[in-house]
């Protein structure tokens, strides 16, 4: 009886190690089993030329005119009439003021009897050179005596040069007694009256060009960088657009803004000088809203997929919680839902 129970119960215990055998064998089995990959995760996308947008811009503005002259007296004469008052719009050679014309009138007459005068001196001083000539090569007269004559003719010839300048001058001022518009402009200012004594340089009436016209406007220097790559501007008066034309970012800051002074030009319809407004266009760069944007490994980026996989793609100067600019081409599909769970080269499935 003792030898049959010393058999059982050393049979239990071969069965309890065995059990502990088995166990051992499955514990290293399931460790050293390779895990299978994560499922992957679903995600929605869409290419970058159908997310991305163009912020507009806007910087203040204004129209200016490249002309505002001050027409002044270029004669010393008093004025007789002017033309025109403050307000009206004048076309070029429009006539603006005048100016007594007596004194310079008669001057122009005396220097055209000076040189008719020289005129019959000179014609009578070639004959007698001609006649002196024949008889030179008869040897019927001296050599001096052709000679006075050719002196006398040269010396009447620029005489003559002489009094037809001064001709010349007296009729230019006597053209200068009416006083006109050098191009379409407004009056904007009468700086004269009628009966008062012009002297050469007077202001008689200002005048603001109403055809050279062109936008003036500060531009951060940050944007004004880039303005070369906009394809449109516009600037806004009163609700109303007005398509422009870039002409010139000028290379210098101002001292005070830090920004740079921009010039434009008029498309098609022009504003008022003097009207302000705001400079309107649109940033060239795409930028991607601020929902696609995530952060991993503390740079900031975006999802796009490729060969099924999600790729990070970071971009340095993006902040978070704002759109921002990317370099990506425009068929680069963007992970717009899902995106906030996935990592790096995570293996994803696409869905409508």
């Amino acid at each position: 009886m003792e030898f049959k129970a010393k058999q059982r119960k050393r049979h239990f215990i071969d069965v309890g190690l065995m059990a502990l055998l088995l166990c051992f064998t499955s514990l290293v089995s399931a460790e050293t089993k390779t895990p299978p990959e994560t499922a992957a995760i679903k995600v929605k996308v869409i290419t970058l030329d159908q997310l991305a947008f163009y912020p507009q811009r806007s910087a203040p503005a204004q129209v200016v005119s490249l002309n505002e002259p001050v027409i002044s007296a270029e004669i010393a004469a008093r004025v007789t009439a002017l033309s025109v008052r403050v307000g009206d719009v004048v076309e070029a050679g429009a006539e603006l003021a005048t100016l007594d014309c007596r004194n310079y009138q008669l001057a122009g007459r005396i220097a055209g009897g000076t040189v008719r005068a020289l005129d019959a001196r000179k014609k009578l001083a070639k004959q007698r050179v001609t006649r002196v000539l024949e008889l030179e090569d008869k040897q019927l007269v001296s050599t001096d005596l052709l000679e006075e004559r050719q002196a006398d003719l040269t010396a009447l010839q620029a005489e003559h040069g002489s009094a037809s300048a001064s001709l010349q001058r007296a009729k230019l001022d006597e053209s200068r007694c009416v006083v006109i518009s050098p191009f379409k402009a407004l009056v904007t200012e009468r700086m004269s009256s009628v009966g008062q004594y012009a002297t050469l340089g007077s202001a008689l009436v200002k005048l603001i060009d109403l055809q050279q016209l062109e936008v003036s406007a500060q531009v951060s220097s940050q944007n004004a960088a880039r303005l070369d790559a906009v394809q449109s501007f516009t600037f806004e008066h009163n609700d109303q657009p007005m398509a422009l034309n870039l002409r010139h970012v000028l290379p210098a800051l101002d001292a005070n803004t830090r920004n740079r002074a921009v010039r434009l030009e008029f498309a098609d319809k022009k504003a008022l000088p003097g009207a302000s407004g705001k400079l309107l266009w649109r940033d060239a760069r795409p930028h991607l809203p601020a929902e696609v944007w995530v952060k991993r490994e503390g740079q900031l980026g975006v999802f796009v997929l490729s060969n099924e996989r999600a790729q990070f793609i970071a971009v340095s100067s993006a902040r978070m919680g704002r759109a921002n600019v990317v370099n990506l081409p425009n068929n680069t599909q963007i992970i717009i839902e899902g995106h906030y769970a996935l990592q790096h080269n995570q293996r994803v499935q696409v869905i409508d």
